[in-house]
């Protein structure tokens, strides 16, 4: 491909990005620094449309990008924007509270993307009980109520409440906060097992009555989870977006998100990737998304990945804005995480 006809091709897909309208050689004259005739600029558009870029929606109209047309676009001919700084302060904002609860600054990472962007900003972030123990807390409640803190390693916490009949005080409590870390530590709650609780309670006696809940309810709370959770912001301004007027493109698109099962396991796949990921099309294996794009980027701890934070839209995206968006909150959250992890530790430490 000649230089010519990367800057036909790529004010093709620009221009169409913006307007929806297929584009024909006239446009492409009015808005380009092309100083040849439309005759030319025709011949080159048939040249692209024959090496698979671009093509016709009908006889008579201009031209509109395949998906192999924006993958070139995407790869090599687009020109990333810098997020605007009032975009990357409100982001900024919010991470700064990572510290408080990873889960909830990635929920709320979907509210401000989706408040900047025409589409749906999505998170996905693993279940706490999936990741590595690191503390495990018992505080006093009541007399009859105890509450469990478990913090994992990437500084995400569950609290369970048990109630007991037997009268235990703060002081005991906390030494089978320290037994109990101390054995457990490194363990992902849905891989302990009754075993691990007995040799807890072969060390502390007294604490068999608190343990034997404890192991109960905590095997209660591992059957009802779910392994991924999947949150999004935004629908109902994409489905304003002319592609959607097609129903049965919105309707796939509506139930993807939905049956949110189906995508968690695609996204999962993506958190093996070190780097940002721009699915187009056909490219995707998820029906619902052949006619839609999809940018993912892997947020991790230590090189484990914890979820992932993506924009999904239709394939006329405006990806020169969302790719470098995407990374920039991705790499701001995997940055903010070491200390989140310290923060909430220094917490329970010091409880």
């Amino acid at each position: 491909m000649d230089d010519r006809q990367r800057e036909i091709l790529r004010a093709t897909i620009h221009h169409y990005i913006q307007t929806a309208e297929p584009v024909g050689s006239q446009t492409l004259r009015e808005i380009t620094s092309l100083s040849c005739s439309p005759a030319t600029i025709r011949s080159e558009l048939n040249q692209l449309e024959k090496q698979g870029y671009l093509q016709h929606v009908h006889t008579s109209s201009g031209r509109v990008p395949t998906d192999q047309g924006y993958r070139l676009y995407v790869d090599t001919l687009m020109e990333s924007r810098t997020p605007p700084a009032d975009w990357v302060a409100s982001i900024e904002s919010d991470v700064m509270a990572i510290n408080q609860n990873v889960g909830v600054v990635l929920s709320k990472m979907t509210q401000v993307v989706s408040a900047l962007l025409n589409y749906t900003a999505i998170v996905m972030t693993p279940e706490v009980l999936k990741e590595s123990l690191k503390v495990i807390h018992l505080i006093l409640v009541d007399l009859d109520k105890i509450l469990v803190v478990l913090l994992n390693s990437v500084g995400m916490n569950r609290e369970v409440l048990l109630r007991i009949s037997e009268t235990y005080s703060q002081d005991e409590l906390n030494t089978i906060s320290k037994i109990l870390t101390r054995k457990l530590e490194g363990r992902s709650v849905f891989s302990l097992t009754r075993q691990d609780f007995s040799d807890v309670v072969s060390q502390l006696p007294q604490a068999d009555a608190i343990l034997d809940v404890l192991y109960t309810e905590l095997k209660k709370v591992v059957q009802a989870s779910e392994t991924q959770h999947l949150l999004s912001s935004g629908v109902s301004k994409m489905v304003k977006l002319p592609e959607f007027q097609d129903i049965a493109y919105a309707r796939n698109v509506l139930e993807l998100l939905e049956e949110s099962k189906t995508l968690c396991n695609f996204l999962s796949d993506c958190t093996t990737q070190d780097h940002c990921q721009v699915v187009i099309g056909s490219e995707s294996p998820l029906e619902g998304l052949q006619n839609c794009s999809l940018v993912v980027s892997p947020i991790k701890h230590d090189q484990t990945p914890i979820g992932v934070v993506g924009v999904l839209g239709p394939k006329r995206m405006t990806y020169a804005t969302v790719v470098p968006l995407v990374q920039k909150i991705s790499e701001m959250i995997t940055n903010s995480l070491p200390n989140s992890y310290e923060s909430k530790e220094d917490q329970h430490a010091h409880r």
